[in-house]
């Protein structure tokens, strides 16, 4: 393997976790960004929910066209695009307007999905789940770092100078991805209405990804109710600041391990291990949680086995998807990630409302539903579940 290939995946994890860290700078500062528009924190925290939603449009409707555009040209573009919509976060007058930015982060952040789509496709048939895990270490260093560095940058230099910043250095980074991406011929035999109505062929043709599809939502869903809650209930409980809440979360960094270690497990043929294990540390998890009763250790544990777990499952899935129809790569991720971010969506609004209404004692008992449902979709279909059909 030449020095070349060697760096792309490198290269390519610092682009997904720089432009997937956009979508979560908000999680951290709710209290801040509450102080100045004289809201809740709750209510600023459906911010994150609307990011999400932003995100699953952008699945469906832009990640698709990779399969009949120039990647270079579209990621380029998409992280300008990325660029405008921070600033405009920055320059917010009011929640609604923090809002309809939220709504154009989470749709153009979809740039990260079409980058792994792209190191999929670029990776040789035997290492490709290695190329993609090293593209998603890089993922979650982005989603755990951005929450680290809303913190710092939100109580020490205010949450619109974090935003401003963030839009320059996407600037940056699309220079730099417009030079490093390979360029690539493309000669689209699909009109853009028969691309997306090939979304729904694409699901319809692959027993493998409906499978991975249902398993995704319910993976994410668990994700979104544990770190949706997790910056109210440490700043209620704990008294926290942003910064603390945002270094309490690097403890999720130990699911960049888990990535690289599912991601040669599932090249070895080992996938529906990968996944079953990854889905019961999740439900375990959340038994932990419960258990601690607001122990601030047990949390951090419970945090650990929650994003192993996650990352772990998640890897596996994408293992099984891009193995299917090699040709409609762009396709099958906006399908499988909308089904993902969907699952996200609904943990966060949920969440909330559970939150809200019930307090953070009830959040374990949600989350171990849902990892229950993921689990029993796991066991159900066994190993012909992550075959390629």
């Amino acid at each position: 393997m030449s020095s070349t290939t060697k760096f792309r995946p490198l290269f390519f994890a610092v682009t997904a976790g720089i432009s997937v860290a956009s979508t979560y700078y908000l999680q951290p500062i709710y209290g801040a960004v509450a102080q100045s528009f004289h809201v809740s924190a709750s209510n600023v925290s459906v911010g994150t929910a609307i990011t999400q939603i932003g995100y699953a449009l952008g699945l469906i409707f832009l990640v698709p066209l990779g399969d009949m555009v120039n990647r270079r040209r579209l990621i380029t573009g998409m992280i300008i695009l990325a660029s405008i919509s921070l600033a405009l976060a920055s320059a917010s007058l009011n929640l609604t307007m923090l809002f309809v930015s939220a709504l154009l982060i989470g749709v153009t952040g979809v740039v990260t999905q079409m980058t792994i789509g792209l190191v999929a496709s670029l990776a040789p048939d035997g290492d490709r789940a290695s190329a993609v895990s090293v593209a998603m270490s890089g993922l979650l260093a982005g989603v755990l770092l951005a929450r680290t560095v809303s913190g710092i940058m939100a109580l020490y230099l205010g949450w619109r100078v974090l935003f401003a910043l963030a839009a320059g250095v996407m600037i940056v980074l699309a220079i730099f991805a417009f030079k490093r991406i390979p360029s690539e011929v493309v000669a689209p035999n699909l009109s853009y209405r028969e691309l997306l109505l090939s979304l729904v062929t694409t699901l319809r043709s692959s027993h493998s990804l409906r499978v991975a599809c249902s398993l995704g939502f319910f993976q994410f869903m668990t994700f979104s109710i544990f770190w949706n809650t997790s910056a109210l209930w440490l700043g209620a409980h704990f008294h926290l600041n942003s910064l603390q809440i945002g270094l309490v979360a690097l403890v999720g960094l130990a699911g960049t391990f888990s990535s690289r270690l599912a991601g040669s497990l599932s090249d070895r043929g080992y996938r529906f291990y990968v996944s079953w294990v990854g889905i019961a540390l999740v439900a375990l998890s959340y038994l932990l949680l419960a258990a601690g009763k607001g122990n601030l250790l047990i949390f951090v544990v419970a945090a650990i086995v929650l994003d192993f777990g996650v990352q772990g499952s998640h890897l596996a899935n994408q293992a099984a998807i891009y193995a299917v129809m090699p040709e409609s790569r762009s396709r099958v991720t906006g399908v499988y990630m909308t089904s993902y971010f969907a699952g996200g969506s609904i943990g966060s609004v949920i969440s909330t409302i559970v939150y809200t209404h019930f307090g953070y004692s009830s959040i374990p008992w949600l989350g171990f539903v849902a990892a229950g449902a993921g689990l029993s979709i796991r066991l159900l279909f066994r190993h012909e579940a992550l075959k390629v059909r």
